[in-house]
């Protein structure tokens, strides 16, 4: 008869084979089988393994019969759950662009944050393919089982199948990039997890990447409060930052870009200071909510902040409260999203009005609700006591996937070229228009208020969203490249920015809260990082990491990008100004250019780590605890 484990073994490799197959090319027609191949070869290499180890135990076992049984039952049972979240993985994967791993868990309430992404790619075949791979496995390999076979030929023949498998996707892979798409969706989704849990909590993460340096790169790393400003002369009374979230730079029109997505901040862009090349520090929205609230970089890979040993700064809104401001943080996502609203409160933020407050029964997805609710909840916030001067930290969703659009705003069809991917960004991009024109509403509420007088609004997003093009990567968070980082970023005053300002220099969130801070005359707290955008002092670099793929860090000088892949140990280099795709990796052609970014990186990771490890100048903010 069939080896009863050999028969689980074949039966689970096939069933998450096949799971994978929907994965085979996210980013257009499916072209052959050897991207498929390539990004199950981990998966077949873990069974071949796992059913090795596991015939040991069952070998130990052969004199007691009734316990072996148990045994061969319970990996059954085991396996029946791996092919189920096998397949759970393709939505997991389709929303995140990899597998669920502990960075992701450990900034979810609970998984259901994500469903409305996750459900997107919940079709009948995905149902029938739930049900159907836990029960393929559990009665597939009880049927085969019962099959005669000769054993010692089926036994190799699996090994040698597994091995050749293994041998041609390892090829494919070692073919692309270190950035290609194949490689996040061939990690096994069960190792993945299981060992990130294990690695997090065991072991520290940290590759050795700092260089040499000269120290007068430290310069880039001076405090917000020591660099030096010009006061100015009507500086205004209300301050409120909104975040667009997931928007890119290089959708909007209000960028140059090909899409009316845009037209009401193309409208206002007379009236504000704008910043043609603003970086988000990380593509994550709890890392950008740490470096927008609290004027500090949101850490590294291995030291994210508020979790180090280091005092959080304190907050702009606590700052402002202090000096009598209503202060408030709305957001239309979950606020529970990464401890967000317990960081605002003990951060001195005195109202947190998430999505249950704002559009109460009425949520349009898992993650929250769409722009209208917060930008009417902002409004209705704003005008219950415009005596006293505010300061809102308002976090928008409706551009996050599944990129909602409500049907009271026409859509426009802004598809290229037909296909899933061009639907998924078509919908993108109505988000985005119908986003700017919930924003246009605010600018007319504060007209019509009269508050446009005295009140700077700062639009940004919390980081950019890619689609494929012109890298191969989709979503948030998957590296450096502008589609991910690049990021909107204007003050909108009529009384300070009549007529408009565009600025070329870089810009990142770090720098946002010392440039308000610059314009409503306010000192800095003592350990606030960044510089104000409108000081003389300001270094004009930005610096960025990444934790996906492994470790990267970037740092944008000029027109020209640096990328330090840390783990993978190379380079890429790229002139912005004639190479904006960042297609023509310049490192080998400049090498002395490249090296000279790099020691700009090794100077950004050791002020850093001494600045998150209490080394570099106290901080008068207060202690956040982890959330419980």
């Amino acid at each position: 008869m069939f080896p009863p484990l050999l028969a689980i073994a074949v039966v689970l490799a096939f069933t998450l084979v096949m799971a994978k197959l929907p994965l085979a090319s996210p980013y257009g027609p499916w072209e052959g089988v050897d991207n498929w191949v390539a990004i199950s070869a981990e998966d077949v290499a873990l069974v071949a393994g796992c059913w090795l180890l596991c015939s040991l135990v069952h070998r130990s076992l052969e004199a007691r019969p009734g316990w072996q049984r148990s045994w061969v039952l319970g990996l059954r049972a085991v396996s029946s759950v791996a092919a189920l979240y096998g397949v759970v993985n393709i939505g997991i994967n389709a929303a995140l662009r990899q597998p669920l791993n502990s960075r992701v868990l450990s900034m979810m309430k609970h998984v259901g944050d994500i469903g409305s992404s996750c459900l997107t790619y919940l079709t009948w075949q995905m149902v029938v393919a739930l049900v159907g791979a836990p029960a393929l496995v559990w009665w597939g390999s009880a049927w085969l089982a019962r099959v005669p076979v000769r054993v010692p030929r089926w036994r190799w023949g699996f090994l040698v199948f597994c091995a050749a498998w293994f041998a041609v996707g390892a090829c494919v892979l070692s073919s692309t990039p270190a950035d290609a798409w194949q490689r996040r969706a061939g990690r096994n989704p069960h190792r993945e997890l299981l060992s990130s849990l294990v690695f997090d909590a065991l072991v520290e993460r940290r590759p050795d990447v700092v260089g040499p340096f000269p120290k007068e790169h430290l310069e880039d790393f001076r405090l917000a409060a020591t660099r030096r400003t010009e006061p100015v002369a009507h500086p205004p009374r209300n301050v409120i930052v909104y975040v667009m979230e997931s928007t890119s730079a290089q959708y909007l029109s209000l960028y140059g870009a090909q899409f009316d997505t845009t037209p009401n901040l193309c409208a206002e862009a007379a009236h504000s200071l704008l910043f043609e090349r603003a970086y988000a520090q990380v593509g994550y929205t709890f890392c950008s909510y740490i470096t927008l609230a609290f004027s500090v970089y949101p850490g590294l890979p291995w030291l994210y902040r508020p979790d180090g040993p280091r005092p959080m700064t304190k907050a702009l809104g606590g700052v402002l409260a202090e000096r009598g401001y209503r202060t408030a943080f709305l957001a239309a996502a979950n606020p529970d999203w990464g401890g967000m609203d317990y960081m605002a409160k003990s951060a001195g933020i005195r109202e947190v009005l998430g999505p249950e407050q704002l559009a109460p029964g009425n949520q349009t997805t898992s993650w929250g609700c769409t722009d209208g609710p917060l930008v009417e909840g902002l409004m209705e916030w704003i005008a219950k006591d415009p005596s006293q001067p505010f300061y809102a930290l308002a976090w928008t969703d409706q551009s996050h996937h599944p990129y909602t659009v409500t049907e009271d705003i026409p859509l426009v069809d802004y598809t290229e070229n037909g296909g899933a991917v061009e639907e998924l960004k078509n919908r993108y991009l109505n988000s985005i228009r119908q986003a700017d024109h919930h924003l246009g509403r605010l600018f007319a509420f504060l007209r019509e208020k009269g508050l446009d007088k005295d009140t700077l609004v700062v639009v940004t997003g919390d980081h950019g969203e890619a689609f494929g093009h012109p890298h191969p990567m989709m979503g948030h968070g998957n590296g450096l490249f502008d589609e991910n980082m690049r990021v909107p970023l204007l003050f909108w005053s009529p009384a300070l920015f009549e007529g408009g300002r565009r600025e070329v220099k870089p810009a990142g969130h770090v720098d946002v809260n010392p440039t308000i801070a610059h314009l409503l005359g306010v000192q800095p707290p003592a350990d606030w990082q960044g510089c104000s955008l409108l000081s003389p002092e300001h270094p004009g670099r930005v610096y960025m990491l990444s934790d996906r793929d492994g470790f990267q860090f970037g740092v944008v000088d000029g027109m020209r990008k640096a990328i330090l892949y840390a783990t993978a140990g190379y380079d890429q280099l790229f002139d912005l100004a004639n190479d904006p795709l960042e297609l023509d990796n310049l490192s080998k052609k400049m090498p002395e250019v490249s090296a000279q970014l790099r020691t700009r990186i090794s100077a950004f990771i050791q002020f850093e780590e001494k600045y998150l490890n209490g080394e570099g100048p106290a901080g008068t903010g207060p202690k956040i605890e982890k959330r419980r």
